[in-house]
């Protein structure tokens, strides 16, 4: 199990949760949303969670950009 992932990982991840209850969102999946909740309330993960965030993040780069909205306010 692993529970020692970085600060910013739950930081997002609660940022990210804030978002969607503050703004509402049709973005994302039931997957996704509960892995946020996981890295916000640093629950451990199985090595298969890690691996699956990993690939993941790693091919989806538009997640990368630090923002909710694109340029024309299209929730990203």
């Amino acid at each position: 199990m692993f529970d020692n992932y970085p600060q910013g990982a739950t930081n997002e991840a609660k940022r990210a949760l804030k978002h969607r209850e503050e703004n509402g969102s049709k973005c994302g999946t039931a997957v996704g949303w509960n892995r946020a909740k996981q890295l916000a309330n640093r629950e451990s993960l199985s090595e298969a969670d890690v691996k699956s965030i990993h690939s993941f993040l790693s091919r989806a780069k538009v997640y990368d950009q630090g923002k909710f909205f694109d340029d024309n306010g299209k929730e990203i």
